[in-house]
């Protein structure tokens, strides 16, 4: 009997391990980050992105890991892609809560955010040398 809960326990362990790649390369990109060592965190991080299991509350802050590793090797137009890229995410993630309310309520949130996004990506593309001023299209 031990040895059936056992295999049922090292069995459900093994799936747990099979799915974890996306938040497993998420962890190690940001390791690699405090490390200082870029090249390997944008890998981890662009891995992490690419992998479907990876939690959704954790997709923007990828992309403002891997963007920030992206400006440390002076490739700004990445980098604001990624931020970009984080802050469409976030978006994304505050319509789910604000769906449920009227359209005029809804949209008053949602276009703080955007005036927010645009502000944000204003002041990068003024302050990044080599960057390009269309950004996000």
């Amino acid at each position: 009997m031990r040895s059936l809960v056992g295999g049922v326990i090292l069995l459900v362990a093994a799936a747990g391990w099979a799915s974890a790649d996306g938040y497993k390369d998420f962890n190690s990109g940001v390791a690699a980050a405090d490390r200082y060592e870029t090249d390997d965190a944008i890998k981890l991080l662009s891995s992490a992105i690419g992998q479907t299991d990876l939690p959704a509350h954790l997709r923007p802050v990828a992309f403002l890991s891997r963007g920030r590793q992206y400006f440390e090797a002076e490739r700004y137009d990445a980098g604001i892609a990624d931020f970009t890229s984080a802050i469409s995410d976030f978006i994304s993630r505050i319509s789910e809560f604000i769906s449920p309310m009227s359209p005029a309520t809804a949209a008053k949130p949602r276009s703080i955010v955007e005036k927010i996004v645009s502000s944000v990506v204003s002041f990068a593309a003024s302050s990044c040398p080599n960057t390009r001023t269309e950004l996000g299209g």
